[in-house]
């Protein structure tokens, strides 16, 4: 099913959009014909009001990328996991400035726990690619959580790659180091 966004809403459309999103979003984890469906719609969502996504839902949408699915083998989990890198990088690395901070924290959990599965990009281009958003991010992140998020996502992929630092993981390394965040350092 394809969701859209409405052209208007009125002050009470808030509190219905909320309670909308999360009745979607339950009944996609209980309802769902596969793992696959469930994470489409839950992406959908983060596309729609993700500001409105409550966090329990979020995090039961990374139990099951972590997880898996009980009634699929280690090969198939395996499988969701390496597409689910895929397809978050392909979105962080699009530029999209309207993508929403808590999708950017779920797409690069997932990459820094699995960015090792990925067929298609190769670690150092994982790294890379968080590097060069989180560098152009400063006009658009809300959340300072969301950077530290992105840094240690990094951190992750880096330790994947037998603790080999790209040249861009390294300035940033360099640039957090001094930070007057306590959390980026």
């Amino acid at each position: 099913p394809v969701l859209k966004k409405s052209k208007g809403t009125a002050s009470l459309d808030k509190y219905m959009t909320k309670e909308l999103v999360n009745k979607i979003a339950k009944l996609a984890e209980n309802f769902a014909p596969n793992t696959k469906w469930y994470i489409d719609v839950m992406n959908q969502l983060f596309h729609l009001s993700p500001i409105d996504i409550e966090d329990d839902k979020i995090q039961n949408l990374l139990t099951v990328i972590a997880e898996g699915d009980d009634g699929e083998d280690d090969e198939e989990n395996e499988e969701l996991r390496r597409w689910c890198v895929e397809n978050y990088f392909d979105k962080l690395s699009s530029g999209d400035m309207t993508l929403h901070d808590k999708f950017i924290q779920v797409q690069v959990w997932v990459i820094g726990e699995y960015g090792y599965l990925s067929k298609r990009y190769k670690l150092p281009d994982l790294i890379d690619g968080i590097c060069e958003v989180l560098e152009t991010s400063d006009a658009y992140l809300d959340s300072p959580h969301t950077k530290c998020m992105m840094i240690t996502a990094i951190t992750k992929l880096t330790a994947q790659n037998g603790g080999n630092h790209t040249q861009n993981s390294e300035e940033l390394i360099k640039k957090y180091a001094n930070s007057k965040d306590i959390d980026s350092q």
